[in-house]
């Protein structure tokens, strides 16, 4: 099964923020080749941001090498461009437009603790219906 993961899923389980075990689950599944993972380079751009701004170089650079070897990260091509620009015409910010398009395009269930990313053409699935649906 391929997932396609939101931002904050990996920030929820650096921060440790509430609900952390399901989206760890989730990377652990990702980890295991359990589930097919699928981000965007926005994905991995926004999660950076915190590693840079707590000046934490060195974990930056493990997490851009696990997810290159771990991930299927998707940039940003003009097929992707043109559904990001439909959605966000619709009202979504630009970034979760291309997250939300780079689901679509890849025809993965996009995992996001974000209620208002829900979009027309995506399934959206939050972490905790994700494992208990599919039993991770």
């Amino acid at each position: 099964m391929k997932v396609c993961l939101d931002t904050n899923i990996f920030i929820v389980v650096k921060n440790r923020e509430e609900g952390y075990e399901y989206c760890e689950k989730i990377l652990d599944a990702v980890d295991e080749g359990l589930l097919r993972g699928i981000i965007s380079t926005i994905v991995a751009a926004e999660v950076l941001v915190g590693f840079y701004r707590n000046n934490e170089v060195r974990e930056a650079k493990k997490f851009v090498d696990h997810i290159v070897c771990t991930y299927e990260v998707q940039d940003v091509n003009m097929e992707i461009a043109d559904i990001a620009a439909r959605l966000r015409a619709k009202g979504l910010k630009l970034p979760d437009a291309i997250i939300a398009a780079t689901a679509k395009v890849a025809g993965a269930v996009l995992i996001t603790k974000d209620e208002n990313l829900r979009c027309n053409g995506v399934e959206v699935m939050s972490p905790e219906d994700f494992v208990n649906e599919n039993s991770i």
